[in-house]
Parts: C-alpha cells; structure tokens; sequence
C-alpha cells in the first residue's frame, strides 16, 4: 500500500511540473526591424524560466521589455527577442555539457556553487 502511496505522489507532482513549464510561443512579430516572439505570462512563470526556455538570459528579455514593471501579471505580454543561428549568443548552449559525479556530503547548493549556477536550472 506505502509503494502505491508513493508512486501515486512521484507522478502528482511530475505532472505538476510538466504543467508549469512555459512552452515557447509561434507567434512572431517584426518591431523597430527587429524580430520577436510575443510570449503570454502564465500562472507560476517568470523571468529566469522564461529567459532558459528560450535560450536569452534575463538581461536580453529585460532589454527587451524596457516598459516592464517590477511585477509579472498572469496575461501580460512579453516580447521574446529571436536570437539568429549566427548571433554568438545562439551557437554552443545545447552541445555544451560538464558532468559532475556527486561525492558523498555533497549538496545541491554547494555544487550549484561551484559551477555557478542557480539551483532552479
């Protein structure tokens, strides 16, 4: 019964996090010469999620949306810079991995440090 209890949870909250991962949008639109994908913010996003689904860090996205207020609202629209495949930005994020071995004693936020990264990647 304990097995059926715990598997029932793994997948209840894998489909949690399924359903709060942003999706990118296919919309595209062209202002002041350059292209965007217009984003909808949805329930539980934000910046750093967003800014990782579409390969952009924080600061493209920022620049982007300069008449961003502090807050996100669920329904507000984003405007998503689209990174050519010959911008230097584009090239060597999918290909480029390192692999850590975890060593006993080990934590998430100590190797998150060392490989400065933040823990929600």
């Amino acid at each position: 019964m304990f097995i059926i209890v715990l598997i029932s949870a793994l997948f209840t909250d894998l489909g949690a996090q399924i359903s709060t991962q942003s999706a990118q949008s296919p919309q595209k639109v062209v202002l002041n010469g350059k292209e965007y994908y217009l984003h909808i913010i949805q329930k539980g996003e934000g910046l750093y999620r967003i800014s990782v689904n579409y390969g952009l860090t924080m600061q493209d996205l920022l620049e982007a949306n300069d008449d961003l207020g502090t807050t996100l609202k669920v329904g507000q629209i984003l405007r998503i810079p689209i990174v050519s495949k010959t911008d230097p930005r584009a090239g060597g994020k999918e290909d480029s991995y390192t692999f850590h071995t975890v060593e006993r004693g080990q934590t998430a936020y100590s190797i998150s440090r060392k490989y400065n990264v933040p823990l929600d990647v």
